[in-house]
């Protein structure tokens, strides 16, 4: 008897969130069906399952201005492959990918279309810009034609229905798993951090929405009080050069921040840090966030949209937004966006409230276990069609 098939659908396969959710998806599916992954470029980053078999759509780099333009020359060229290969479950991600996928629905009605969301777009595409007018506008024509649309948070579930005109009944809330005995592989190699200093870490790419400014801001006030700590960064993106410049400005963060280039295994500096601390203007899920539990960090994180409210609290008040103050969860540790102050004092309370980093990894090593790749990839199963 024949295995089903599933298409995966996504730009490329680079070392961001969405993509490592795809690869460790993939290689779940790879069990129980014969698994296609479709990019629009061959940038692969990820290590993928040698069961899945990549096609790539496009022969050519795609000038920026020209990306929209070419949904509906992708959407055929995906089109056809799905029809030689007799696929009819695909499975997208991010909005390129969700857009060509869904494209499909103005002249077939033959595929089970299901439409991941992995960050806050109402953040993405914000409104009075022209970027956001489109960007928006794309969402609300093509996203409400999935068969499925899945959220990676119960936020941006709401999200979906209320701003973007999803049917309720199409949406799904599945949180993005790790694959915990992967992380768990990686945790030896070759570091620079200095065991014996209490050391912070951020993981995510160089860009405005993670906010390295602001966690510099806030380290360097930490600094300031005479504790002793080290920040480490890790990351790729086209903001790294500004983040160094701000760096080499500030005395007390040249002799304290780490910032080593090409990482190729972030979990050995994970395991080997203390603290994880995000500093985002907005998130979906921030599946680092996830995988620091799983290196048994303590975490701090702002109370951005979307996701480290629910993950860090509980019980969960999903509207619930800080202004002036911390707020100490029972995973971690909350702080307002864009306020430096506070995330120095929530530095602070880290490191000499020893009782409470404690209790918060306590918890912690009891609910990494909640988000097993495993227990993502039988939701994804149940939406399915064969």
């Amino acid at each position: 008897m024949s295995k089903g098939k599933v298409c995966l659908v996504i730009v490329n396969l680079g070392k961001g969130g969405a993509e490592t959710v795809l690869a460790d998806l993939a290689k779940q599916l790879a069990k129980n069906y014969e698994v296609h992954i479709c990019v629009f470029d061959n940038l692969i980053k990820q290590d993928i399952d040698p069961r899945c078999r990549i096609h790539t759509l496009l022969t050519f780099k795609t000038p920026s201005i020209l990306r929209l333009l070419l949904i509906p020359f992708i959407s055929f060229k995906l089109f056809r492959y799905l029809k030689t290969h007799q696929i009819t479950n695909i499975i997208s991600f991010l909005e390129r990918g969700n857009y060509v996928s869904c494209f499909l629905t103005f002249f077939t009605n033959r595929f089970n279309h299901i439409v991941t969301v992995n960050t806050a777009l109402s953040q993405w595409y914000k409104k009075g810009t022209l970027a956001g007018i489109v960007g928006r506008m794309l969402v609300k024509l093509f996203y409400p034609k999935a068969d499925s649309v899945v959220c990676c948070s119960k936020y941006i579930a709401a999200e979906m229905k209320n701003l973007f005109g999803v049917d309720s009944q199409k949406i799904t809330t599945i949180y993005n798993g790790i694959d915990l005995e992967k992380i768990e592989k990686h945790q030896e190699g070759n570091t620079v951090i200095d065991s014996d200093v209490y050391t912070f870490i951020h993981v995510g790419s160089f860009y405005e929405g993670k906010n390295h400014l602001l966690l510099l801001d806030g380290f360097s006030q930490f600094l300031a009080t005479s504790r002793k700590a080290n920040l480490v960064l890790i990351g790729r993106g086209y903001m790294r050069d500004k983040i160094l410049a701000r760096i080499s400005e500030d005395n007390l963060l040249c002799s304290h921040v780490i910032a080593p280039e090409n990482v190729e295994n972030q979990y050995a500096y994970m395991y080997r840090s203390d603290c994880f601390v995000l500093s985002s203007d907005f998130e979906g899920l921030p599946t680092v966030i996830m995988e620091a539990f799983a290196c048994g960090l303590n975490v701090i994180s702002t109370d951005c949209i979307s996701g480290p409210r629910e993950l860090l609290t509980e019980p969960l008040e999903i509207q619930k937004k800080l202004s002036g103050e911390i707020e100490i969860g029972k995973y971690g540790i909350l702080v307002p966006v864009n306020a430096s102050e506070l995330l120095c004092s929530a530095m602070i309370r880290m490191v000499d409230d020893e009782v409470m980093a404690a209790s918060q990894r306590n918890s912690i090593s009891l609910q990494k276990t909640k988000f097993n790749i495993k227990l993502m990839s039988n939701s994804y199963d149940r939406l399915l069609k064969f």
